[in-house]
């Protein structure tokens, strides 16, 4: 889904990181919106190793548990033909690369941290669900993409609560505090009167701590597009 800040040149784009193929040719809105932003802002470089971290172990397999549930995620979306190559962010940030666009991050500093400084119980549970109810995260991941190609913003304030209840602390690390850290930089970009293309995953945009909510505290306004 793609936004403008009313009066800017500036987008908002709520990306999905994983996409069935059909998505290997992005909407002309999108890629009218990158043609005319001098900047491309990403949450961080999608390209990077997700595994930044030392295994547990000398054994190189074995991870700790918030890794070894990403790789099972990572397996499950493949079976359900989602797949990172078609994730909006990795193709607008190659397109970037190719084009020599400007880039910049919000991140400071590696997203992988929200899940590593996670409490162990919860990773544990992370491992537990993908392990052994992997019907329950193609769900989930089914619902989420549904409702991200409808932008229903029920449903996905609905599965962002489950994600809650079952892992706040990672959800604060991982989304909350992440919106608060990204907020500063985003509101500055568009005070600054730059042309821009802002990339993050959809989830950050939802709720009272979500980027449109603190973006319109500061007296913008989002046109959906």
């Amino acid at each position: 889904m793609l936004f403008k800040v009313k009066n800017t040149q500036v987008y908002l784009l709520a990306s999905m990181h994983l996409l069935p193929k059909e998505w290997k040719v992005l909407p002309p809105s999108t890629i009218e919106a990158y043609r005319q932003s001098e900047f491309c802002v990403f949450e961080d470089n999608p390209i990077k190793s997700i595994y930044p971290y030392p295994p547990m172990k000398n054994d190189r397999n074995i991870f700790y548990p918030w890794i070894q549930s990403i790789i099972k995620t990572n397996e499950l979306a493949k079976e359900l033909g989602l797949f990172p190559e078609y994730g909006i962010d990795l193709q607008l940030f190659n397109k970037a690369i190719a084009d020599q666009k400007k880039i910049s991050y919000l991140d400071e500093e590696n997203a992988c941290n929200a899940f590593a400084q996670a409490p162990i119980k919860e990773q544990e549970l992370m491992l537990d669900i993908t392990l052994n109810h992997p019907e329950k995260i193609k769900s989930l991941l089914n619902e989420i993409y549904s409702a991200w190609r409808e932008w229903n913003i029920a449903s996905l304030a609905e599965l962002l609560n489950i994600q809650v209840s079952m892992c706040p602390e990672l959800h604060k690390r991982l989304v909350t505090t992440r919106n608060l850290a990204w907020s500063p930089k985003i509101i500055s970009t568009i005070t600054n009167g730059a042309s821009a293309i802002i990339t993050f995953g959809a989830l950050h945009f939802l709720g009272v701590d979500g980027i449109c909510h603190q973006i319109e505290d500061h007296g913008h306004h989002l046109e959906k597009l």
